[in-house]
């Protein structure tokens, strides 16, 4: 048997955040004014925006991550133990650079360095993309009026089996007479 919550699975997204606030008396993150990705990483980690779209940029030493920028950084910000703490002035000196080119641009240099980034998605590129189309998470279900529509298919997989279903919920109370029937009530 296989028992899946979404509500617990979606928590489960938030165990680190949620795991320190457990563990330090339940005070709420300070968050980074701008281009926040996790309340509880230092610059460079958050979201950017370039001449064109935005990039994601992972964890990665500053000092790496500004020489592959070519950009100058004060001395007080070389040391991992300010880049929490200044970590607003921090990406606020990155984003200036960030905005001189495209993603495209900005990926082909950061990638040849190996620095964990990746270009930010809309719909349309997303639904494009071959992360997305390898998963089959698409499938298209006939409501009860008859209608065709396309939506995701559950998550879930078992024995590596992906389930799709070509039914709709049902309206409120569609199934009310048939349940009185079945339970004799």
């Amino acid at each position: 048997m296989v028992e899946v919550s979404l509500l617990e699975s979606t928590l489960d997204f938030q165990f680190e955040v949620l795991t320190t606030h457990f563990n330090d008396g339940g005070k709420l993150p300070c968050r980074a004014k701008e281009g926040s990705a996790h309340a509880y990483l230092g610059a460079p980690y958050g979201v950017y925006t370039t001449k064109d779209n935005y990039i994601s940029i992972a964890m990665v030493p500053l000092p790496i991550l500004a020489s592959f920028l070519n950009v100058e950084l004060p001395d007080k910000y070389q040391s991992e133990e300010n880049w929490f703490e200044y970590r607003d002035e921090i990406k606020a000196i990155l984003q200036k650079v960030l905005l001189t080119k495209s993603t495209a641009e900005w990926l082909e240099i950061l990638e040849a360095g190996d620095v964990w980034c990746s270009a930010v998605f809309d719909y349309k590129e997303f639904l494009e993309h071959d992360g997305y189309k390898i998963l089959k998470m698409d499938q298209e279900i006939i409501t009860s009026k008859g209608e065709k529509i396309r939506t995701t298919c559950c998550p879930i997989r078992v024995d590596n089996k992906r389930y799709y279903s070509y039914k709709s919920a049902p309206l409120v109370g569609e199934d009310t007479n048939k349940i009185i029937k079945e339970f004799n009530l």
